[in-house]
C-alpha cells in the first residue's frame, strides 16, 4: 500500500545532466517520517511552467512547454511513508493529451528512476533526504524531502565572546557556550585555544576555567571562560575548540577583542608609575608626553620621557625592555637614589642593534633600594605607543663581550704618519665597564700601560701609540692589549689582542725625476700629439681650432711607502696663452684638477698630491694639455719633472 506525501513548494532550476548521487546509510526500519518538500524539481526549459500535486506514496510534476503547449507529468512512486528509505524507485512518466498530444520533440520519456539521499539538519528538525530522477530521453529532475532520521548527527552551536575595546595591560572575562544540537552524546576530549589563521592575537586570549568536560548530552550545554587580556593595537582574535568523540561539526568558536592603549600620565617623575610585584606590563600612549630639562637622559639630549618607580623587596636580576613597542626608538635608564635631586645612574642602554631601536636594561636589584626607571625617545624618531616589560632576570654569571679585532697587527710607533698607532676594537652585548692593560708577551705580569676607557654597551675600540705609562716608546717585540670587562652584575672577564711593535721605522727621501719629450699612456689621454719638436728635446703643442696633449709617465724608486708627488713642467707659451697641467691620482681613476699655467718661462708645479693616491705600481703620471678657448694655444715645453717623497723601513 502506497501512502500519500503532501507536496509544498518547488523552486525551478535547470539541470541539463543526470543528478550524480552518493549513498549514505540506510534508513532504520519502522522510523516515522513527516514529510515536506524542500527542494527543487526540473523538467524542461526556462519557458516552462510547473505545478506540483501529490497522493499516497507518490511526488508528482506537471509541466506546460509554452502556451498552448501539451501538458506532462512526472511521477515518482516509493514505498509507504513509514518505511521510506535512501534508494532507488521506479518513474513513470505519463503524457497528458488534455491540451494536444504535443510531446518533447526528439525525445521518449518511457521510463527511469529516482534517487532518495540522506542529509542531516541540525536540533531534531528533521532531515534532507535530496532525490533526483531520470529518465531515457527526456531531461532530468531533482528535488528534496524532509523526514525525521535515525542517522546519527554529531553537531555542536556555539556562541563565541566579543569583547569590544580594552586597554592594553588589563584584563576582561568572557564565556563561550557550546550546545549539543545532534541526536548523539558527545564525549569531550579536551578544549583547546589557537590560532585564528585571519587575525593575530592568539597570546592575548587565555581559558581559567571550562565545564565542558566528560560527556555532552543531545540539547545541553556546557561552557568555557575566556580572559581578554590585550598586548597590542586593533583587532585581536583567536579559536576555541571543542575536540568530541564522535567528532562534532561546528565545535569552533571565535573570540574577538580590540586593544587600545591608554593615555600615559606619568609624564614626570612626580607622578611616575609605579612598579609592583614582577613581572610587571605597561602599555601606554606616550604621545603627549613632554620634554623636561630636569630629566636626566643617559645617552645624552633632551627628549620625550615617562617615568617608573621600582622598590625592590628581595635582591636578584631584573631586566627592563621595550621589545614589544614595534618599529620604536627607545633609551632606558635606571637610576637609584632619591628623586629628583640625588639620582646615581645604574644602568643605560640604547639599541638592541643596528635594525632593532628597542632596549633592555638589565641590573642587580639590592632589596630595600629605590629604583628609578626612565624611558627616553632616541635620536631616530618619535615614540607614540610604549609597551614595557619588568621581569626578573635571568641568573647572569657571564660578560657577553664578542667581536674583538685589531688593526693593523703590526705598527711602527714613529710620528711619521705611516702606521703610527694600532687599534683593537670589541663589541659588548651588555653594558660593561671596560679597563685596559698592555703587557709584553715576555712577561706577561708587568702592565706597561694601563687606560679606562668607561662604561660601553655597544663597539667600542682601543688605540694604542706604542708608548708605556711613562710616555716612553716599547721597544720592537710582541704584546698583549688585555681587555678587562665588568658588568653590572659584577661579573668579571678579560680578553687578549696580540700585536707587534715593529722595531724599524720609515725614513723619508724627496728626489726627483726629469724626462724630455713626450709620449702618450693608458692613462686616458686625448686629443691629438705636438707636431713639432724643437732642439730634439723641446716640443711644441698647437690646439689649432681642438686640442693637443703630451702625456709622461715617471718610474719611482721602490719604497714601502710614497708620502708626496708633485708634477712640474718648465716651458712657457709662444702666444701669450695659458694651457692646463695634470696629475692622475690613481684612488679615483681619474685625472686631478687641472691647473692653469703660462705664459712666461718658469717652472710651473702643480699642486702637492697625496702619494698613496696618486702613485700606482711605482708609477705617476703627468700630463700637459692645449686646447682651444680664444684661440689657438701654443706651448713650449722645455722639460717635466716629478719630484716627490718617498720612505723605506729600516
Amino acid at each position: 500500500m502506497l501512502v500519500r506525501l503532501a507536496v509544498t513548494a518547488f523552486t525551478i532550476a535547470l539541470l541539463t545532466a543526470t543528478w550524480a548521487t552518493t549513498a549514505l546509510p540506510t534508513r532504520a526500519s519502522g522510523q516515522t517520517a513527516t514529510v515536506v518538500v524542500v527542494g527543487s524539481v526540473v523538467i524542461g526549459g526556462p519557458d516552462d511552467t510547473i505545478s506540483a500535486s501529490g497522493y499516497a506514496g507518490h511526488v508528482g510534476t506537471s509541466w506546460r512547454r509554452g502556451t498552448g503547449g501539451s501538458w506532462q507529468s512526472l511521477s515518482i512512486d516509493g514505498p509507504q511513508a513509514t518505511g521510506l528509505a535512501v534508494g532507488s524507485w521506479d518513474v513513470a512518466w505519463t503524457p497528458d493529451t488534455t491540451h494536444g498530444s504535443l510531446a518533447i520533440t526528439g525525445t521518449t520519456c518511457l521510463g527511469g528512476h529516482v534517487t532518495i539521499l540522506e542529509a542531516p539538519v541540525l536540533d531534531a528538525g528533521g532531515d534532507v533526504l535530496s532525490f533526483a530522477a531520470e529518465w531515457s530521453g527526456c531531461t532530468s529532475g531533482s528535488g528534496a524531502v524532509r523526514i525525521g532520521s535515525a542517522v546519527p548527527l554529531a553537531a555542536v552551536r556555539d556562541s563565541g565572546a566579543a569583547f569590544g575595546a580594552q586597554d592594553s595591560g588589563t584584563t576582561e572575562q568572557g564565556t563561550v557556550t557550546f550546545h549539543n544540537a545532534g541526536n548523539v552524546a558527545l564525549a569531550v576530549n579536551a578544549v583547546t585555544l589557537s590560532a585564528d589563521p585571519s587575525n593575530a592575537g592568539l597570546e592575548d586570549f587565555s581559558m581559567p576555567g571550562t565545564t565542558c568536560v566528560g560527556t555532552l548530552d543531545p540539547g545541553m550545554t556546557c561552557s568555557v571562560d575566556v580572559a581578554f587580556r590585550p598586548t597590542a593595537k586593533g583587532l585581536r582574535s583567536a579559536r576555541v575548540t571543542l575536540d568530541t568523540v564522535p567528532a562534532a561539526a561546528g565545535a569552533v568558536a571565535t573570540v574577538t577583542g580590540t586593544g587600545t592603549f591608554a593615555l600615559a600620565s606619568n609624564d614626570s617623575i612626580g607622578n611616575a608609575a609605579e612598579v609592583g610585584s614582577l613581572p610587571y606590563e605597561y602599555y601606554g600612549d606616550v604621545q603627549a608626553a613632554t620634554t623636561d630639562r630636569l630629566d636626566p637622559v643617559c645617552d645624552g639630549g633632551f627628549r620625550r620621557t615617562v617615568w617608573f618607580h621600582y622598590h625592590a623587596t628581595t635582591s636578584g636580576p631584573v631586566a627592563i625592555e621595550t621589545s614589544e613597542s614595534v618599529n620604536q626608538d627607545t633609551v632606558i635608564g635606571v637610576y637609584s637614589g632619591s628623586a629628583p635631586d640625588d639620582l646615581a645612574l645604574v644602568v643605560c642602554h640604547d639599541n638592541m642593534s643596528a635594525s632593532d631601536l628597542t632596549s633592555l636594561a638589565r641590573f642587580p636589584a639590592a632589596q630595600g633600594t629605590d629604583y628609578w626607571i626612565v624611558v627616553a625617545e632616541g635620536q631616530q624618531g618619535r615614540v607614540w605607543e610604549l609597551t614595557l616589560t619588568a621581569v626578573v632576570g635571568a641568573p647572569d654569571t657571564t660578560v657577553d663581550v664578542s667581536g674583538w679585532a685589531v688593526s693593523p697587527t703590526t705598527f711602527y710607533p714613529y710620528p711619521d704618519g705611516f702606521r703610527d698607532t694600532t687599534r683593537t676594537t670589541a663589541v659588548p652585548g651588555e653594558p660593561v665597564d671596560v679597563s685596559i692593560e698592555v703587557v709584553s708577551v715576555a712577561s706577561p705580569a708587568v702592565v706597561l700601560r694601563r687606560s679606562t676607557v668607561g662604561r660601553r654597551e655597544a663597539a667600542y675600540g682601543w688605540t694604542w701609540d706604542g708608548k708605556n705609562d711613562a710616555g716612553t716608546r716599547v721597544l720592537g717585540g710582541s704584546y698583549l692589549v688585555r681587555h678587562r670587562y665588568v658588568d653590572v652584575f659584577g661579573n668579571t672577564s678579560s680578553h687578549d689582542v696580540p700585536v707587534t711593535v715593529s722595531s724599524k721605522r720609515l725614513y723619508f727621501t724627496t728626489t726627483s725625476k726629469t724626462l724630455y719629450g713626450y709620449k702618450t699612456y693608458d692613462r686616458g689621454a686625448w686629443g691629438s700629439k705636438a707636431s713639432t719638436r724643437v732642439s730634439g728635446t723641446s716640443l711644441i703643442l698647437k690646439s689649432g681650432s681642438g686640442h693637443a696633449n703630451a702625456m709622461y709617465r715617471f718610474s719611482l724608486v721602490t719604497a714601502t711607502v710614497y708620502k708626496s708627488v708633485r708634477f712640474e713642467v718648465l716651458g712657457k707659451s709662444a702666444n701669450g696663452r695659458k694651457v692646463d697641467m695634470w696629475t692622475w691620482n690613481a684612488a679615483n681613476g681619474d685625472w686631478d684638477a687641472f691647473r692653469r699655467i703660462g705664459p712666461g718661462y718658469a717652472w710651473w708645479k702643480a699642486p702637492t698630491a697625496d702619494g698613496w693616491a696618486h702613485v700606482v705600481g711605482g708609477k705617476a703620471y703627468g700630463q700637459v694639455e692645449a686646447f682651444n678657448t680664444a684661440g689657438s694655444s701654443t706651448w713650449i715645453i722645455y722639460k717635466v719633472r716629478l719630484t716627490y717623497t718617498y720612505g723605506v723601513l729600516k
